[in-house]
C-alpha cells in the first residue's frame, strides 16, 4: 500500500521500517513547555513551548514536545498508532503523556504534523534525529452496534489480570 507523506522541515527524517511491523520515527524539532505556564495550573498552548534548534537538556518534571517532521495522508479506514520505542524510558526517563497517540484518517492536512509529548521523570538529553517513537498503521475499528443484555451465559474467567489457572 502506498501513502502520501509530507516532510515538514528540511532536517526531518521520514519514518523507516527496520524490521517487524513498526516504523521508527525521528525527532525533527524539540520543545519544552515553559515552566511558568505549567506553574499557573492553566491549560498550556503551543505558544507556551520554547523550541530548541539542536537538542535539549531537560530537567526532571519538564514537559517535552517532540515534532516528528512529517504529515501523512492516511487512507480511509486506516489509523496510525504512535508509541514509545521499548528503550525510550530506560534510556531517557521520558514517559509518553497519553500512553499512545492515535491519528485517524481525518488528520491529513498539509500542516497536520505528528508529534509526541513526554513527561521527564529524571534529567536527560535528546537530540534532533533521535528515535524515541515508533508507529504502526492499522485498520480502523469497524462500525459496530452494541446490544445490551442482562447475561452472556458464559463461565466467568476470574476478572482483570487473571489467567483462569
Amino acid at each position: 500500500m502506498k501513502m502520501r507523506i509530507k516532510r515538514m522541515r528540511e532536517n526531518a527524517k521520514l519514518p523507516k521500517i527496520h524490521n517487524g511491523n513498526w516504523a521508527d520515527c525521528y525527532v525533527s524539532q524539540i520543545g519544552c513547555v515553559d515552566i511558568n505556564a505549567l506553574e499557573t495550573g492553566k491549560e498550556f498552548t503551543f505558544d507556551d513551548i520554547i523550541w530548541y534548534p539542536d537538542g535539549l537538556t531537560y530537567a526532571k518534571e519538564d514537559v517535552i514536545v517532540v515534532k516528528l517532521g512529517f504529515a501523512l495522508e492516511l487512507p480511509k479506514g486506516k489509523e496510525l498508532h504512535l508509541v514509545p520505542r521499548s528503550g525510550t524510558f530506560r534510556k531517557t526517563g521520558l514517559l509518553l503523556t497519553n500512553s499512545v497517540g492515535i491519528g485517524d484518517d481525518t488528520f491529513i492536512g498539509d500542516n497536520d504534523e505528528y508529534l509526541a509529548m513526554f513527561y521527564a521523570t529524571r534529567e536527560g538529553h535528546i537530540n534532533i534525529g533521535d528515535r524515541l517513537i515508533q508507529m504502526k498503521i492499522e485498520d480502523s475499528m469497524p462500525e459496530i452496534e452494541f446490544e445490551e443484555v442482562s447475561s452472556f451465559g458464559n463461565q466467568d474467567r476470574g476478572g482483570y489480570g487473571t489467567t483462569g489457572a
